[in-house]
């Protein structure tokens, strides 16, 4: 951050007036040559608003200089005057600093200086350490401890380990931990890689990061600016008069809510509008979330008028330091998304090719246009009560991440009676009109990496879909009614033991090895294929299932799943990063309700024929067959297999 004070920086003068700013940034960067980058440094110092940086891999010998204006600049070369290695600070001119010792060995090479703002004196040094030196805690320990009790310092280490979030810990990086613990230092870094190796056979790693002593924390913040061009990425350290607070995720409550005077705003403002259209129903929605938004303002308790701004910008009082590594992701053409939103781009272009139908369902387009096998029959959904609602509202876990609309469980909860009764009144106009909103339809999607898969690659992240909490309400009401019809005309075969009440894996398994002894018994032979569909909830055809639901159900129920499924959409949040809405043209919604069940009435019709036993659970399915040799059991469950592939029933290829 720029001096407060626009004084003439030119003359020595200056180097004895302090700057009184409230934040100060300090910035750490591996060159990698620094004469050849002085003109997009200088850029960067401006641009990023850079106090004192930090720079490793000089490559000075006695023999260079660089001057930047406005800047003093202090470095220290490698021990053999070679261009290689070396480190230096470079601080504007108009801080009090002066400059300290020297560090130079063939393993470390350091620059120092001690300088003065505000409510902090300390050390502030640049350090480069070659890869090829084994250092021990104890050479670590007497560099660390020639800086005195408060100093930050950045740079090269060459080092790692997962503490500062690398992806391993090498020998080296034990080492300074040890060395750094025993002097109560703090290991900060963006927790994001700093080094981008050109060799695509290597990965991007975390080696660029500060050693603090004597500066709490709390007053820190280190994050990676994805600028300058060498294969290292800067890291900018910001040091605050105050303590720094994290911006958490969009929320419409925090820990200060004062739920009293939500109800009762609610209560006294909530009314009733006729919900006899499509339309209606969306701009209901719509302003439902609306006033809630607007209700906030009268939530939130005074608060202290210096933390006015927090109170604005939606921050929380609490702020937990220590960054969660966030890998690097390889691009399809081998290149790194280094961005939270270049990330955020990459999981929903992944996401969006699998949300898809399978190309070879495309030639049945047409013969799931003719009209459904069985007449549907207009029945009317049963109504849902206020009680049901509350009921529902209150089995809910408060834990339990809110979607797209940022409706949580506890604003549910603590929903007042009219609140409740409005809830019934849209459940009851969707059923009635059979229509699900499309604030509803709106997946917001995280990633979790997969445990023991390479981070750097998409596939190795699953999906989370976070679905609005008002939309699992009425889903839940819904398959109450739905399951009585489910049940009555037994739409679920037997042989479906997933998702499914009483029933359980350990119960699947005694109905396969039942059957396996009673062949073993009867000295028959009992073979098996296990079948388990890649991606099998993610490539629903949605077409196809419409078609199933309009010959299983009545008109009411089959209407409004058409809906349920139509223009769903979703979108990826990487951190503070968001992709754009990507339509989902294929599968049942993760994390939904309904979902599993629409895969159960999907999938219901598997084939089946005497002397051979299905046994599925979800997506999972075995089908068993006996007979009196290999070849006869084989040829039973191979009628099966080929009805599923080529569409035929098992009848009519007994036939050929």
């Amino acid at each position: 951050m720029e001096p407060t004070e626009d004084k003439p920086i030119d003359s020595e003068s200056a180097i004895a007036t302090p700057t009184y700013a409230k934040k100060m940034a300090h910035a750490t960067w591996n060159a990698n040559g620094l004469l050849q980058h002085k003109s997009e440094l200088e850029i960067f110092l401006e641009e990023q608003r850079v106090d004192v940086c930090l720079i490793s891999e000089t490559h000075f010998t006695k023999e260079s200089y660089l001057k930047i204006y406005g800047f003093k600049i202090y470095h220290t070369i490698h021990p053999s005057n070679n261009a290689r290695g070396g480190a230096a600070v470079i601080i504007r001119a108009n801080i009090k600093h002066h400059e300290e010792p020297k560090f130079s060995l063939e393993s470390i090479q350091a620059s120092s200086v001690s300088m003065q703002c505000k409510r902090y004196k300390f050390v502030i040094s640049a350090i480069y350490s070659p890869p090829r030196h084994n250092i021990k805690h104890e050479e670590y320990k007497e560099f660390l401890h020639s800086l005195g009790n408060s100093f930050i310092a950045g740079g090269d280490f060459n080092a790692n380990h997962t503490h500062w979030c690398s992806r391993y810990s090498s020998a080296k990086g034990k080492e300074l931990l040890l060395a750094g613990r025993s002097l109560n230092c703090e290991f900060l870094s963006s927790g994001s890689p700093g080094y981008w190796p050109t060799d695509v056979n290597r990965l991007p790693d975390v080696i660029n990061f500060f050693v603090v002593r004597g500066l709490s924390a709390n007053y820190i913040k280190v994050e990676t600016c994805l600028e300058l061009s060498s294969d290292h990425t800067p890291v900018i350290l910001t040091l605050s008069d105050s303590i720094i607070y994290k911006e958490p995720s969009s929320s419409l409550t925090n820990k200060k809510t004062d739920w009293d005077k939500y109800s009762t705003y609610l209560e006294e403002n909530i009314l009733n509008v006729p919900l006899k259209t499509y339309d209606q129903i969306e701009n209901e929605v719509k302003e439902m979330l609306k006033e809630r938004r607007k209700a906030r303002r009268n939530w939130q308790k005074t608060r202290d008028p210096e933390r006015k701004t927090i109170l604005n910008r939606n921050v929380v009082l609490n702020y937990l330091y220590w960054p969660v590594s966030a890998p690097p992701i390889r691009k399809p053409d081998g290149k790194w998304a280094r961005s939270n939103q270049e990330k955020a781009d990459l999981h929903a272009n992944y996401l969006e090719k699998i949300f898809q139908p399978n190309e070879s369902q495309d030639r049945y387009t047409a013969e799931l246009d003719a009209p459904a096998e069985v007449l549907q029959e207009y029945t009317p959904i049963n109504h849902i009560s206020p009680k049901e609602i509350l009921d529902e509202i209150c089995r809910l876990k408060l834990k339990k991440a809110p979607g797209f609309d940022l409706v949580t469980v506890r604003m549910l909860k603590e929903l007042p009676h009219k609140g409740v009764m409005k809830l019934a009144h849209l459940f009851n106009a969707d059923l009635r009109l059979r229509y699900f909103p499309n604030q509803w339809k709106i997946a917001e999607v995280i990633t979790i990496p997969k445990v023991g898969k390479p981070l750097n690659e998409i596939s190795s992240h699953r999906p989370i879909s976070l679905l609005p909490v008002i939309s699992k309400v009425f889903e839940k009401l819904s398959i109450m009614r739905l399951k009585a019809i489910m049940e009555e005309n037994q739409l679920i075969p037997e042989h479906q033991f997933g998702f499914q009440d009483k029933h359980s894996t350990l119960d699947q398994v005694h109905r396969i090895t039942d059957l396996i002894e009673i062949a073993l018994e009867k000295k028959k032979v009992c073979s098996a294929v296990l079948l388990d569909v890649s991606q099998a909830f993610d490539r629903v055809w949605h077409k196809g299932l419409v078609y199933k639901l309009r010959n299983m159900l009545p008109k009411s129920f089959s209407s409004l799943l058409k809906s349920y499924l139509q223009d769903r959409c979703f979108r990826v949040r990487f951190e503070d990063a968001y992709s754009n809405f990507r339509r989902i043209a294929a599968g049942v919604p993760q994390s939904s309700v309904l979902g599993p069940i629409l895969y159960l009435l999907y999938s219901a019709d598997i084939p089946n024929s005497p002397g051979v036993r299905v046994a599925t659970f979800a997506d999972d399915t075995a089908i068993l067959a006996t007979g009196g040799d290999s070849t006869i059991s084989t040829l039973n469950y191979s009628k099966i297999l080929t009805s599923l592939l080529t569409g035929q029933s098992v009848g009519e290829l007994s036939l050929m």
